[in-house]
């Protein structure tokens, strides 16, 4: 069982996060409208040379395939010199479409059966990376968002969330700030087994967060889930402290003030 007496709560000089201003929601929306900007160009925007794209690359000679000039997830800037002149056959294509290339191969290439042959290239884009900033555009914001009808629509829309973000953001801080307080001014001892089982649910809320979290049909690295016990045990286990400090505050302040009746659930809390 844990031992625990809260001490002073009251009337603690705790400095509350600073708010935010209205210039500082203006550059967060603009840098937010960026953002989306360029992740929008990334899959929709032709490419243009000075853009860089990343592509995978299959050969064919005389219709049979050449793994050994395959490329996946080459990148490369559209016009550069280094580049063969045939890879600007990506110009005007966009993430998901195709080009074409015909490149005569190298007589000295180590490849015997396409040394200085004529080889037949498929190109597909994964990605266009524009070099140029990409300005937003009514008919931009709308296809990202068919709710809205304008970019001020869309920046209106982003004030909004970025508003709610960061207001929940200070209130979780100044919240941390108090019960930092609370908790420095409290005496206590743990009880070790309990922590161990909090430590163990939060380090099984971790795999299961890494597993469900795995994006782009890629395999979870099971090797880190294995090594996550002995790797992390000692975050953990301070979460799992934390969390325990946490709730006891929050219950005992409950039982001195006597606000039983108020329909709180303390573990929702954090």
């Amino acid at each position: 069982m844990h031992v625990f007496e809260l001490g002073q709560y009251k009337e603690l000089n705790i400095t509350p996060e600073a708010m935010f201003t209205d210039a500082d929601l203006d550059i967060a929306v603009t840098e937010a409208l960026n953002n989306i900007s360029y992740q929008w160009a990334k899959k929709n925007k032709p490419a243009e040379k000075g853009d860089e794209v990343i592509v995978s690359i299959n050969a064919q000679y005389d219709g049979i395939a050449v793994p050994e000039l395959f490329m996946s997830n080459f990148k490369y800037t559209i016009g550069d010199p280094k580049i063969l002149k045939e890879f600007k056959n990506a110009i005007g294509k966009k993430a998901g479409e195709n080009f074409e290339m015909d490149i005569t191969i190298s007589p000295n290439n180590p490849v015997d059966r396409v040394a200085g042959k004529l080889i037949h290239f498929l190109g597909t884009i994964h990605e266009v990376l524009p070099f140029k900033k990409v300005k937003m555009s009514n008919n931009i914001a709308r296809k990202i968002d068919p709710t809205i009808s304008s970019v001020s629509t869309l920046k209106s829309k982003l004030r909004q969330v970025i508003t709610a973000n960061a207001l929940q953001s200070i209130r979780k801080d100044n919240l941390k700030a108090v019960l930092d307080g609370i908790i420095a001014h409290a005496t206590y001892e743990l009880d070790q087994d309990e922590v161990n089982k909090v430590c163990e649910m939060v380090i099984e809320t971790t795999k299961q967060n890494i597993i469900s979290g795995n994006s782009f049909g890629k395999s979870p690295n099971f090797m880190f889930l294995q090594d996550l016990d002995a790797y992390s045990y000692a975050d953990c286990k301070s979460l799992a402290e934390r969390t325990i400090l946490e709730k006891l505050v929050v219950d005992e302040v409950i039982r001195q003030e006597k606000i039983y009746n108020v329909p709180i659930k303390p573990d929702k809390l954090f």
